[in-house]
C-alpha cells in the first residue's frame, strides 16, 4: 500500500524503513515491475532476510544502514573473537563485541584525559573503534553518532563512509 500511486521512475531515491521479511522482496518486485532504477536505502538486516538473493541486493543500488557492522577481516574483530571463544567456548554475540568496544573506548578516554573527558567527546569527530567501524559522540550526544552505510559491492559488503583510524 505504500507504493500505491507513485511512479518510482520520477522519485529520485526510495527509503524503505523496514525490518519485516516481506517488504524487501515486496519492494524489489515493485521496483522491477516499474522498470525503476533508482538507489535504495533500508536497513542492514536485509542482508539476512532469506527470502531475498545476496544477488538480487547487489544488482541494484541498495544502501544499509548498519550500526552493528563487524568487519570480519579486521585483525580487533579476529582477536576479540578468538579470545572470548577461548575463555567462554561461544562466538561473541554482537552486544559482547558492543560492550568491549564501550569499555575499551572510554578506559582510552579516561586514561587520555582524566576524568574530564566530556568535551574532549564533544569536540571530537568519529574515530575508528577496536572492533566496529566507527565511534564518536560529538556535540555532547549520549549514543553514537556514527552509523556505517554499507553496499554489496560483487556480493561482498563494503563501508562507504569509513572514518579515518586513531
Amino acid at each position: 500500500a505504500g507504493f500505491a500511486g507513485i511512479d518510482l521512475k520520477t522519485v529520485g531515491h526510495l527509503v524503505v524503513a523496514s525490518d519485516g521479511k516481506k517488504a524487501g522482496p515486496y519492494t524489489l518486485s515493485v521496483l522491477k515491475a516499474q522498470e525503476a532504477r533508482l538507489p535504495l536505502i533500508t536497513y542492514a538486516s536485509w542482508l539476512d532476510n532469506n527470502r531475498l538473493s545476496l544477488s538480487q541486493l547487489d544488482a541494484r543500488d541498495v544502501y544499509f544502514v548498519h550500526p552493528k557492522y563487524l568487519d570480519k577481516t579486521n585483525p580487533g574483530v579476529r582477536r576479540f573473537r578468538q579470545l572470548y571463544l577461548q575463555r567462554q567456548n561461544l562466538p561473541p554475540s554482537v552486544f559482547a563485541f558492543t560492550g568491549f568496544e564501550l569499555l575499551y573506548y572510554f578506559g582510552s578516554q579516561l586514561h587520555q584525559h582524566g576524568a574530564a573527558f566530556q568535551q574532549q567527546l564533544a569536540n571530537s569527530g568519529p574515530v575508528s573503534g577496536a572492533v566496529f567501524q566507527g565511534i564518536g559522540y560529538p556535540g555532547g550526544a549520549h549514543d553514537n553518532q556514527y552509523v556505517p552505510i554499507t553496499k554489496l559491492e560483487r556480493l561482498e559488503v563494503e563501508v562507504l563512509n569509513p572514518v579515518s583510524f586513531r
